[in-house]
């Protein structure tokens, strides 16, 4: 026997173990990769399923509470009293008898103070001459010509000054008092309408934003000056959002009998065939 033949005989009888072990590799390459990936989905679905099991057990909680346990009612009255608190300065000022626009003047004048030196000059000067006229520092136009003619002498124009500024602060004081009263009055009137409606309308609660909406554009355009005028005022809001209400309600659907058919209009008679087909059709659908 030659080695030649030898050799070839020794390859045959030898199992091929490199394919087989390659086919195994793969096979257990394979397995293992699918059973990660299971084993990954798995892993996920668990701890979705655990998320949505606290966050259920967190609203379930929350749903038991009492109203005024609640977190977000909580929430709200925290908020509530920070508003409140942000409201005393504004409130006090009212109380000392300053407008809104004497507020919103302090509040621009302190802001320039730390921020804009010429502007807050700009702003106190008026101030400032308006108190220098007051003390009697400085003379209105007809009393200083009188101190320069020899007329008068300095003391008894600067009398005279402030005699006048006291008065025509009286006359201001005594109109701001009326125009407050008068506020006063007006809002106690709307406030009994409002509590007259509110018992007699069940839907009034519904309705009342718009009329609220309604009254301000009504007072800032007419200015009402009595509590008759803000009555009205109120009322006319009412009805109108009474009209808004009854057109926003749905209207009930008619359904007309089946043997009530209108005629269908008379068609032309049709000039192609594809008109011809179309008039069919459209006799079909109905």
């Amino acid at each position: 026997m030659s080695l030649e033949s030898s050799t070839e005989q020794t390859t045959e009888e030898m199992p091929d173990v490199t394919a087989e072990s390659s086919t195994a590799t793969e096979d257990v390459t394979a397995e293992t990769a699918l059973d990660h990936v299971n084993n990954l989905l798995a892993e996920d679905s668990q701890e979705e399923s655990s998320t949505s099991t606290e966050e259920g057990e967190v609203q379930t909680q929350s749903e038991d509470l009492p109203f005024n346990e609640h977190p977000r009612f909580k929430e709200l009255i925290d908020q509530k009293n920070r508003y409140q608190e942000m409201a005393k300065p504004f409130e006090s000022a009212q109380e000392m008898g300053l407008t809104g626009e004497d507020i919103n003047q302090a509040v621009q004048l302190m802001a320039a103070l730390k921020s804009d030196p010429t502007k807050a000059t700009e702003l106190l000067n008026p101030h400032i001459e308006n108190l220098q006229r007051v003390n009697g520092q400085v003379l209105d136009e007809d009393l200083q010509g009188r101190v320069n003619q020899g007329v008068l002498d300095i003391d008894s124009a600067t009398e005279l000054q402030q005699l006048r500024v006291q008065k025509q602060m009286e006359a201001q004081k005594a109109e701001a008092n009326e125009a407050q009263n008068i506020r006063n009055a007006m809002a106690s009137e709307a406030t009994a309408w409002e509590t007259q409606i509110a018992a007699s309308d069940p839907d009034f609660e519904m309705k009342k934003p718009v009329v609220m909406g309604l009254v301000k554009g009504l007072i800032a355009s007419r200015k009402p000056t009595t509590a008759e005028d803000a009555k009205a005022i109120m009322q006319e809001a009412y009805e109108t959002a009474n009209q808004f209400a009854a057109a926003a309600k749905p209207k009930a659907n008619s359904i007309e009998p089946l043997n009530n058919t209108k005629p269908s209009p008379q068609q032309a008679e049709p000039r192609t065939a594809l008109e011809a087909a179309k008039q069919a059709l459209a006799r079909t659908a109905k």
